[in-house]
């Protein structure tokens, strides 16, 4: 195993960048005692479609690459496979039911969101029609009114919709909700209400669904009652007969017990490994990338996983070779600051590629940037610097502006340095948070997965705070 041996401190970036590579990783603990906080992501939501049991404290995940249906229990370090559906890219899921499956799944030749039903008891499926114009994330199924009611969470216009499950039809109800990333919801027959979880938040909520007056709609109110601390979860499990609710954390392949009327975290129960979603890279070449500006051109990121052996590590201009070195770092991360040689070789115009090479030369991760004058986001950056009012509030502040002015100019590499400042000195800071999530997305789409930012956004939050000077330090202030 790699270790992590820092010495500058710009060392606070490479710890939490090792959530990105194998150190980071962690199955789910023994039973007994409180659940450990994650506040880790999801995988892609086209991925896997999970649906947990009305009545039996388990979990149904389709497969959206291969249509396998398996079941997830808690202390069980196996997923019997349930059979083979022909559901692809499968999104949100729920029982109808103990013998029925609603699956809403992207259609095959278009974007648009299509409503299955899955027969367990063979398994079977078939497509029930399209559900056009919508986003939905989380499904959740009344099986205590006659016919049965299929609730949706749509995140295009952040509102609850029934589905009627023979035809696909899509009636919104209720005003807008003020969320956008509801991925789980399980519906209460003892309190006639919906459970949801707000991805981005972490705020667990009774959904009400009041009568409708004549001639109008629903009134549908939305409660906050606690606060999870598995904040991305795509399966909720309400279990007969007790006060309490199972979670299916997607990140540890885990479940958790918590209570139904706080969330607070009962027990952490093992289950069966969970796909995770993403890039599994031996290496990634994380920064610099895009556009950066001349001035802001001070070091280089790479992320090392375990299965790395060994490589070159190299820069060039076009043809012409810059820097050269073997490349075999002590930890699971590189931050460094590049030679001033290089730097001083480059001027506005010029395309940097470098990254980490085998020893025939093939790239095992490569980047590229483009050094630009960026006179909005300089003009932008000083104007922050200058405004008396936010040189008394509190150093995120500044820092935030900062980040935000430098992701509207598209320089995506100098915000995320930013966003991480924001977060190390104030890990509870939404905006924070939401922005390094995002810049880290935006900057390695092809290497990075969202669970992956969200378990680096979790370490940052978890892990300690650095004044001030420390920071000004990180960004080479």
């Amino acid at each position: 195993m790699r270790t992590l041996g820092m010495t500058t401190a710009i060392g606070v970036i490479g710890a939490a960048l090792c959530l990105l590579t194998a150190c980071g990783g962690g199955g789910g603990g023994g039973g007994g005692g409180e659940a450990k906080p994650t506040e880790a992501s999801t995988p892609d939501p086209s991925t896997k479609a999970y649906a947990g049991h009305p009545s039996n404290g388990t979990v149904l995940m389709l497969d959206g690459d291969t249509g396998e249906l398996k079941t997830l229990a808690p202390l069980t370090s196996t997923a019997p496979v349930v059979g083979t559906v022909a559901v692809r890219e499968g999104r949100a899921a729920t029982h109808a039911g103990t013998d029925k499956l609603m699956v809403v799944a992207e259609g095959t030749s278009n974007p648009v969101d299509v409503l299955h039903t899955i027969d367990l008891s063979g398994p079977t499926s078939q497509e029930v029609g399209e559900i056009a114009g919508t986003q939905i994330l989380a499904l959740a199924y009344d099986e205590t009114k006659t016919p049965g009611v299929l609730y949706g969470f749509d995140a295009n216009t952040s509102q609850l919709v029934t589905i009627d499950a023979t035809n696909a039809s899509v009636r919104h109800i209720g005003q807008r909700l003020g969320r956008d990333r509801i991925t789980a919801m399980a519906y209460d027959p003892a309190t006639q209400s919906l459970v949801a979880l707000d991805r981005e938040t972490g705020a667990l909520l009774d959904v009400v669904i009041g009568q409708a007056p004549i001639g109008g709609a629903p009134l549908v109110t939305a409660q906050e009652f606690g606060t999870s601390r598995y904040q991305v979860v795509h399966a909720i499990a309400l279990l007969p007969n007790t006060d309490e609710m199972l979670f299916l954390d997607t990140t540890r392949g885990q479940f958790v017990r918590v209570h139904r009327f706080t969330g607070d975290p009962i027990e952490a129960l093992p289950g069966p490994p969970v796909h995770r979603g993403g890039a599994d890279q031996a290496v990634i070449a994380m920064w610099p990338r895009g556009n950066v500006r001349a001035s802001a051109l001070r070091t280089y990121g790479v992320a090392i996983g375990d299965e790395y052996d060994e490589g070159t590590l190299l820069f060039k201009q076009g043809e012409k070779v810059l820097f050269e070195q073997a490349y075999d770092p002590e930890g699971n991360v590189d931050v460094v600051a590049l030679p001033k040689a290089l730097a001083k070789a480059l001027k506005v115009g010029d395309t940097l590629t470098w990254g980490v090479y085998d020893k025939k030369g093939k790239a095992l991760s490569e980047a590229t940037c483009t050094l630009v004058d960026a006179p909005e986001a300089d003009a932008a950056l000083k104007a922050v610097a200058e405004n008396a009012y936010v040189s008394r509030q509190a150093p995120e502040v500044g820092t935030l502006l900062r980040a935000r002015a430098l992701r509207k100019a598209g320089l995506h590499a100098e915000a995320l340095e930013q966003f991480v400042a924001a977060a190390v000195m104030a890990p509870k800071h939404k905006t924070a948070m939401l922005g390094l999530r995002a810049s880290l997305v935006e900057i390695l789409p092809d290497a990075l997965s969202d669970w992956q930012a969200g378990e680096l956004v979790q370490w940052i939050t978890a892990g300690p705070k650095a004044d001030d000077s420390a920071v000004k330090a990180l960004l080479g202030r």
